[in-house]
């Protein structure tokens, strides 16, 4: 979030590293959303399902699978462990 402020107020916009590091974050969280949205499907569990296994509401997979907003790390713990993956690939 913060290298999106600065980047948007252009403080160093001309930076290559700074661009590069909000593209790189910016693509971590699209993959984290593609991959939650494949392993679910893979699973054949719909998102009432898995939020029921997770403890959270419908909406909030919703939210995840739509990039809008991210789980926290205890949730993002039990997603790992659910589908049996590592933290990195599910973020990769």
């Amino acid at each position: 979030m913060i290298l999106h402020i600065l980047y948007t107020k252009k403080i160093g916009k001309s930076s290559i590293l700074l661009r590069f590091l909000v593209n790189y974050i910016y693509m971590k969280q699209i993959r984290f959303s593609e991959n939650l949205k494949e392993l679910r499907k893979e699973k054949r569990i719909t998102q009432g399902a898995l939020a029921k296994v997770l403890g959270v509401d419908q909406r909030t997979i919703s939210a995840w699978e739509n990039e809008i907003c991210e789980p926290n790390y205890a949730t993002l713990l039990k997603l790992c462990e659910f589908f049996d993956e590592s933290i990195e690939d599910m973020l990769t």
